[in-house]
């Protein structure tokens, strides 16, 4: 199963995801959650889309990137 969660604030907006389960799992996220993000653990880009596969008890803090125009 997952925890999956968003946070806000000022101009920072945050997409927390958790599988909390020993199997690997994957999850169907909404469109509104598809962007480019940064991972705040390992400081690389991560790009999410429809669907996401994490492994076993794998976490993911991501950090919406902005869009500067």
């Amino acid at each position: 199963s997952f925890a999956v969660y968003t946070r806000s604030y000022q101009d920072d907006n945050l997409l927390i995801i958790n599988n909390l389960s020993e199997t690997i799992q994957s999850i169907s996220l909404s469109s509104d959650l598809h962007a480019d993000y940064v991972d705040l653990i390992s400081n690389a880009a991560q790009a999410i889309g429809s669907l996401l596969t994490l492994q076993p008890y794998t976490y993911l803090w991501l950090k919406r990137m902005s869009i500067h125009r």
